[in-house]
């Protein structure tokens, strides 16, 4: 894939997610460091009671530049 987005799009695809906000998706900017991570709505709803889980941060959509890069 040439872009974040064209490579998010076809995992959804994929998994054939016909509606993306249903994804459970984990965004882990940094594997060497797990102290922030990002989850998608429907993701952080089942783990929401995790006690070693702090939300630090409201629900957001990706956000991409125009040329397709994830932010």
């Amino acid at each position: 894939m040439e872009t974040d987005r064209q490579a998010i799009e076809a995992a959804l695809e994929v998994q054939r997610i016909a509606n993306p906000a249903q994804a459970r998706i984990a965004r882990i900017r940094n594997t060497l460091d797990l102290a922030q991570i990002q989850l998608s709505e429907s993701l952080y709803n089942e783990f929401k009671s995790h006690p070693q889980l702090e939300k630090v941060g409201g629900l957001e959509p990706m956000a991409f530049t125009e040329d397709g890069k994830l932010i």
